[in-house]
């Protein structure tokens, strides 16, 4: 929209108390090599952050605006935050009113 809209980055992170710290790596490292990033990008639909498997992508991909966003339009778009548990309380709260008073 010509307003904005949000975007999203998802993580891939091994926890502090985590049981397989070595096979975590190993996962995070198969997943970020090229050949597997093209390949979930193209399962998915999603753009990609490693470089080598953008530049894989067919053509009309890499320059489509709407999967790589210009800078113009990223200006324009904002990060999701996350909410203090007050305010998730807040919000749980109504959702289970208007799921109470649907039903």
């Amino acid at each position: 929209p010509k307003e904005g809209a949000n975007f999203w980055i998802d993580s891939l992170c091994i926890t502090s108390n985590a049981k397989n710290v070595e096979g975590a790596e190993k996962f995070i490292n198969f997943v970020s090599d090229k050949e597997s990033a093209l390949r979930i990008a193209d399962e998915i639909g999603y753009t990609t952050p490693n470089k080598e498997a953008r530049l894989a992508q067919p053509k009309e991909i890499q320059d489509n605006p709407n999967a790589y966003m210009t800078k113009e339009i990223m200006s324009r778009c904002e990060l999701y935050k996350d909410f203090d548990l007050k305010t998730k309380q807040m919000y749980d709260d109504a959702w289970t009113a208007i799921k109470i008073d649907n039903n």
